[in-house]
């Protein structure tokens, strides 16, 4: 631990020097950015430290799914989270989690599964980072459950002046519900409790039909339909004629 930790003051008094330019990316390799410097902290109390010994821009990446240059500043230090991915606290139980930001969904899929719980509202994708999603206040494809707020406890965050603050919907709500949907723009988010949910089983209907038809099949099918887990709708183009418009429906229901 000692170790580590001289290795990180080394690793801050660097940035406080000129260091050499770095050209960084996201998935697409379509945006390169160069940024004054990479670093990837693994602890929220070496966030809190970057942030302190940093007085410029700085720039927040996560799994880097969040596309047109939007983790990176010209010139400033870019904060990679993909260190920070932590298991803090675990209670099936209770069913929370509380896991470090920088973790992706597909790392939290493996560890609550063989307990029979599940993620309870995410992205359909798993790569992504757990802060870029609470960045974005995701939505997935679960019926009725809304953004991904509605399944955050509370988190903490490091602010521009260093400071970590634990935010809830009942404690700095200010900051819980401005930084939730912020992009990166209040602070770095470094750890969240989750509240996770049962993992059912679920049965696909698929079901084509005119888009014109739609609107009655979900009011009459759908809405109502307590079993419904997952629901999504996708418009097909036509080639020819836009006459030829269908709905394709993907519904999941509990067997």
């Amino acid at each position: 631990m000692k170790k580590i930790n001289f290795l990180f003051c080394c690793l801050c008094l660097l940035l406080s020097i000129e260091t050499q330019a770095v050209i960084v990316n996201d998935v697409t390799g379509m945006t390169p950015v160069q940024v004054a410097a990479v670093v990837q902290p693994e602890s929220t109390q070496q966030v809190a430290e970057l942030i302190k010994q940093t007085s410029g821009s700085i720039s927040i990446a996560g799994g880097k799914y969040s596309m047109g240059g939007q983790t990176a500043i010209q010139g400033a230090l870019q904060i990679d989270t993909q260190k920070l991915n932590h298991v803090i606290a675990f209670n099936p139980e209770q069913k929370l989690l509380t896991i470090e930001a920088g973790a992706s969904w597909r790392q939290v899929q493996e560890l609550i599964d063989p307990y029979g719980l599940s993620v309870k509202i995410m992205q359909s994708y798993a790569d992504f980072s757990i802060g870029g999603s609470l960045s974005v206040n995701v939505h997935g494809r679960y019926f009725g459950e809304g953004p991904i707020i509605l399944s955050v406890e509370e988190f903490k965050i490091v602010l521009a002046d260093g400071s970590v603050v634990v935010a809830s919907p009942k404690e700095n709500q200010d900051i819980f519900y401005a930084a939730i949907g912020g992009y990166g723009g209040l602070g770095v988010i470094t750890e969240v409790t989750l509240r996770l949910a049962d993992n059912v089983k679920v049965k696909r209907v698929n079901e084509v039909m005119p888009i014109s038809e739609y609107y009655r099949y979900f009011s009459q099918h759908i809405r109502s339909d307590k079993t419904a887990i997952f629901h999504n709708a996708i418009i097909y183009p036509p080639l020819i004629s836009k006459k030829s418009v269908r709905l394709h429906l993907n519904r999941h229901k509990n067997q």
